[in-house]
């Protein structure tokens, strides 16, 4: 397929965050961002064609939070039509052009409950992965038939949920799948000690993401920052599945006094980060919360060198 060819034969470029321009927008807040495919979709169109015109090669579809649990009291839009409605944004902004389409599946937004359930009775723990399940489903559905070229879940905290919608996509789609999840800064006595927000360890995570069918996997948004290019060090020693790394520009690591960091990364930091994640083994980049099309224009230098 164009984006399996493609990570084999080269760097991918992925857009930068689309929440974090929206908040810098006159549109009304306290709505799930996927609404505005359907309520204000020049706005939606017209930060996809930035990031084009930045130099991506692949944009994700502004369906980060279109699933029935992220939507629930904003049932006036349906999740068949948001998720297709992002589709038909992306396909119209990259008109003309070789970009591809990713359909993006953020958190499900259950995943404490499907924590807490673990540890009760087997007949509820079930229930909940079934539901949970299903969520991811109805979404992956969605896209796969709104004509995506690949699908990325992504800012995956908890395993077990990861390895829920990996498992929804590849056993009701024939779409290629990526996933990645969102890692804590490792104590400073031990540097390479990352763990995903609710504690699963890298081998964990690549074990789990690539039997439930993942194609990719790799790890976005949090304060890992500066220390991303460790984190893809350590993924690619235990796999050779392709790397996809999104970062923010903020970080939660301190300086070397301990102090923690005051300014977000400009864009010719940003690429400079590209850089030495992709170094490290990294397939596929791009940004997360807090890029801009300057950062994505910046990574786009950077690569081409």
């Amino acid at each position: 397929m164009e984006l399996e060819n493609a990570l084999k034969s080269g760097i991918v470029l992925l857009d930068g965050a689309m929440g974090t321009q929206l908040m810098d927008t006159d549109l009304p807040s306290g709505i799930p961002t996927a609404c505005y495919n359907v309520g204000y979709p020049d706005t939606i169109q017209a930060i996809h064609e930035r990031y084009i015109e930045s130099g991506a090669q692949a944009i994700l579809t502004n369906t980060f939070n279109a699933n029935r649990l992220m939507l629930k009291g904003h049932e006036a839009y349906g999740v068949r039509q948001l998720n297709q409605a992002g589709v038909q944004l992306a396909r119209r902004a990259s008109a003309g052009t070789d970009v591809m389409v990713i359909g993006d599946i953020g958190p499900s937004g259950g995943q404490q409950q499907l924590h807490d359930s673990l540890y009760d009775a087997k007949r509820i723990a079930d229930e909940a992965k079934q539901y949970l399940y299903e969520v991811f489903k109805e979404q992956a559905v969605a896209l796969a038939e709104a004509g995506v070229d690949a699908i990325l879940i992504e800012t995956m905290s908890y395993l077990q949920e990861a390895i829920l919608a990996t498992r929804a996509v590849t056993e009701n789609t024939d779409i290629y799948v990526m996933c990645t999840m969102v890692f804590k800064t490792p104590p400073r006595s031990r540097p390479s000690d990352f763990k995903s927000l609710w504690g699963d360890n890298v081998p964990d995570i690549h074990d789990g993401l690539e039997q439930a069918g993942a194609k990719a996997v790799g790890a976005n948004c949090g304060g890992v920052v500066k220390a991303m290019p460790r984190l893809a060090r350590q993924m690619r020693n235990v796999t050779s599945l392709p790397l996809v790394f999104q970062m923010n520009t903020v970080s939660d690591e301190p300086d070397e006094q301990m102090n923690p960091p005051k300014q977000p990364l400009t864009p010719v930091e940003f690429g400079q980060l590209i850089s030495e994640v992709v170094a490290e083994g990294a397939n596929m980049v791009g940004g997360c919360c807090g890029t801009t099309p300057d950062h994505i224009s910046e990574a786009r230098k950077v690569l081409n060198q």
